[in-house]
């Protein structure tokens, strides 16, 4: 999907199924394939196909399966699903699985008031960084660098789409609605699709309104 064409994957997908029908192969891409758009019911449906799966990455499962219900505004499911994956997380996951599903935990603590872990979990994510991009949404969430700093760090399409949807979302946190609208819609208008922020950014959208 890097070109964000989605019609040409769900193709794929299908021809993939219908050469071997008994894989769960296809039921895995059209779930991430919804996911990536914000279709966000119809990458839950497709994920139910792998609960207690030993085929697929548990760790993982939970973790887009949270990504699911926080775009939803299902803010407690999204929490238990996070935990869960933060559990079966083992040495072999990708840093970046655990900072981002760390951070997805905080904004969830956040929304359903439990400002007291939200922010014992701040002081983490500093720590959690693996790449210089992570530690700067890190310094930006632990007020050590303004948005504008973010921004003009984002350097590609990709890395502005997560800029503008991460300080839509604090935004959000933070009850100021108009312009969390205002971030999350920028981060859609980066057409960054390979990206899970953008998914998140329609899907949040379509949740609370548009701008």
């Amino acid at each position: 999907m890097g070109s964000g064409d989605f019609d040409t994957a769900l193709s794929e997908a299908a021809r993939a199924h219908q050469q071997e029908p008994s894989s769960d192969r296809y039921h895995w891409q059209l779930a991430l394939i919804a996911l990536h758009r914000g279709d966000m019911s119809s990458a839950l449906k497709q994920f139910e196909v792998f609960d207690d799966s030993a085929d697929v990455n548990q760790a993982r499962l939970q973790n887009f399966i949270g990504i699911a219900r926080l775009a939803e505004g299902d803010y407690k499911q999204a929490l238990q699903h996070f935990e869960q994956a933060h559990k079966l997380f083992d040495d072999k996951e990708p840093s970046s699985d655990i900072f981002y599903t760390l951070l997805r935990e905080i904004f969830a603590l956040k929304q359903i008031g439990d400002t007291e872990n939200a922010t014992s979990k701040l002081e983490n994510l500093l720590t959690a960084a693996s790449t210089p991009w992570e530690e700067m949404i890190a310094r930006f969430y632990n007020n050590q660098i303004s948005e504008a700093d973010l921004i003009q760090a984002a350097t590609t399409d990709c890395l502005r789409c997560e800029a503008f949807f991460y300080i839509g979302r604090r935004y959000q946190t933070e009850g100021d609605m108009a312009s969390a609208k205002r971030f999350f819609q920028q981060a859609v208008d980066t057409k960054a699709f390979v990206y899970y922020e953008y998914g998140l950014a329609v899907a949040t959208l379509s949740n609370i309104g548009p701008p």
